[in-house]
């Protein structure tokens, strides 16, 4: 019966705000605003008044569609990525390994728009896919 407890509370509370609001003096009415007209929003460019009749009021589409959508080019997307960071570098014999913002990868594969090329003891090679630039990022110190 205890876990239920709670659940009997909550009626005796309703039933008693119930009750608290029957014996409240009403207090005095809010006056509700009256719009006599209504602003066109911006979005909707210049509006002109419509004539007054009992038909659907017609909207142009495309003031209510979204403004198009241009895509990046290929270079300002090449410039808000950010240049993979090298955080060591394993050779053994003929293979060679990087580690690139935290994941091991070796030549040939990418990150990003950025491809492996080359791997030295000191510094990667990278190759943008989208622009054919090259770049050779060290190994940070940390």
């Amino acid at each position: 019966m205890k876990p239920f407890l709670p659940f009997l509370l909550i009626p005796a509370v309703a039933m008693v705000g119930w009750g608290l609001a029957a014996y409240t003096p009403d207090g005095a009415m809010v006056a509700v605003p009256k719009i006599s007209a209504m602003e066109a929003p911006p979005s909707l460019g210049q509006s002109a008044a419509a004539p007054k009749t009992d038909g659907p009021v017609r909207v142009r589409m495309h003031a209510l569609l979204p403004p198009p959508v241009v895509p990046p080019r290929p270079e300002e997307l090449a410039q808000r990525q950010p240049v993979p960071e090298v955080a060591a570098i394993l050779i053994h014999g003929p293979r060679r390994v990087a580690q690139i913002d935290g994941v091991a990868m070796a030549i040939g594969e990418s990150r990003g728009t950025y491809r492996i090329t080359a791997i030295e003891p000191d510094r990667v090679l990278f190759v943008q896919t989208d622009l054919g630039r090259t770049r050779w990022v060290p190994v940070t110190d940390r």
